[in-house]
């Protein structure tokens, strides 16, 4: 159910590829900390509300999933997964 959600974009450390654009729908700045996990803090800090429509039909399609834009100039995002301490694409694991 989407109609409470709120689309939330930041920067998401993706090891050896940098920060990458980073966007989840989740109902509030505290559950977006607990998906993205990090602090409540730099969600506040670093995070914003988008209104990108790319960005919102993206994330609202699957709550509360991370997905990140791998490309940095095409915006292709992709949903990742957190596994061992490192943010993955989640095609990565389908590829397994």
């Amino acid at each position: 159910m989407t109609k409470n959600k709120k689309v939330f974009g930041g920067t998401l450390n993706m090891g050896a590829r940098g920060y990458l654009r980073a966007i989840v729908a989740v109902s509030s700045r505290d559950k977006a900390a607990k998906i993205l996990r990090i602090s409540s803090h730099e969600v506040r800090t670093y995070w914003a509300l988008t209104g990108n429509k790319t960005e919102l039909a993206i994330a609202l399609a699957k709550p509360e999933t991370v997905f990140v834009a791998l490309d940095k100039g095409e915006r292709n995002f992709e949903a990742v997964n957190y596994d061992l301490g490192v943010w993955r694409p989640l095609i990565w694991e389908e590829r397994k």
